[in-house]
């Protein structure tokens, strides 16, 4: 941290607007006897690492993406991640780290979603693998289609049984609900 010291209470503000303009953070204000002591250092910027996005995650979505060995070859297995490499192109990848581009054609189409669903938790819930910064990415049709259903289905299995509380939201995750009923002959 670097120091400036003797500055007047008149010129104090100028110096808090100098530093601030050249991205400097100040770490603190001394008053003493009239005048002030100001500690100052250079903010961390975006390109030194310093911070990492909350939604980043810290490892590739498939384990062998670091490897420098190719994929194995054969027919891709379900989809685990996918993102958006280009204006209308989506990147889906297996397990195994084999890729398969969708490119073209409608946005529903190349995400696996037909119902058009946002990013967001509820994608999420529903088994989304990724998002095209507006819209989610299912691994597969049925997924997707899935997802269309899920809050009519939820709002159904609610009414039928109130008691279950909360029902979650997706009907790919959902098990059936069995009820129990003792038989008396």
């Amino acid at each position: 941290m670097d120091t400036i010291t003797d500055i007047n209470k008149s010129s104090l503000a100028g110096l808090l607007a100098a530093l601030a303009k050249a991205n400097m953070k100040v770490g603190s204000i001394a008053n003493a006897d009239g005048s002030y002591t100001v500690t100052y250092e250079p903010l961390p910027s975006a390109s030194d690492g310093a911070q990492l996005s909350e939604t980043m995650p810290s490892t590739p979505p498939v384990a062998n993406m670091d490897s420098p060995a190719p994929a194995p070859a054969g027919a891709h297995g379900p989809f685990v991640h996918a993102r958006a490499i280009a204006p209308k192109t989506i990147l889906y990848t297996d397990a195994d780290g084999r890729d398969e581009i969708r490119e073209g054609g409608s946005r529903s189409w190349r995400n696996c979603n037909a119902g058009n669903i946002r990013k967001g938790d509820f994608s999420i819930n529903c088994g989304a693998i990724g998002d095209d910064g507006s819209f989610a990415i299912f691994p597969d049709e049925e997924s997707g289609k899935a997802a269309i259903i899920a809050p009519a289905e939820n709002d159904r299995l609610h009414q039928a049984h109130p008691q279950a509380g909360n029902l979650p939201l997706c009907a790919a995750e959902r098990e059936p609900i069995r009820t129990l009923r003792q038989v008396h002959p």
